[in-house]
């Protein structure tokens, strides 16, 4: 007798591993189809193009002896109906400290205080600025912010 109900303990004991492995895959499928993949990289002259108008837009008026080589793409977040979603860089310094912003019920986190910025056009607009005047959408705000 007690050599069965041993056997039913170790039975149910393995079965339960078994289910809980199941349901850890199971999980670990969904958050990998939640994944995005990351967008395709910009192409040089699209760069280009973003960084000589950040540098005339914003880094030449904060700092007039900048140059544009101080100016970068930290971060391509993806082109969305032809806006291109980006985290620049300058001589700006930024605090290295967790923050988030909610675009349309989106929130978006970032690993310090330099936000992306959409630009389209020739012009830079913030997440909420473009969401608002309808240049990217929920489901453009949902990718971005799973990358």
């Amino acid at each position: 007798m007690k050599t069965i109900t041993l056997l039913i303990v170790f039975l149910v004991i393995v079965t339960s591993m078994a289910a809980v492995a199941i349901v850890a895959l199971s999980l670990q499928d969904s958050q990998d189809n939640d994944q995005m993949n990351p967008p395709e990289p910009l192409n040089s002259e699209m760069e280009m193009k973003i960084k000589q108008d950040y540098f005339n837009q914003i880094t030449k008026i904060k700092f007039p002896e900048a140059t544009i080589d101080n100016v970068g793409i930290n971060k391509y977040y993806g082109t969305y109906n032809g806006s291109v979603v980006v985290k620049m860089s300058d001589l700006t310094g930024h605090l290295i400290m967790m923050i988030s912003e909610t675009v349309g019920g989106i929130t978006i986190n970032y690993p310090d205080t330099n936000k992306a910025l959409v630009w389209k056009d020739g012009n830079f607009y913030s997440m909420q600025e473009a969401y608002d005047l309808g240049l990217l959408c929920k489901d453009d705000l949902r990718e971005i912010s799973r990358l």
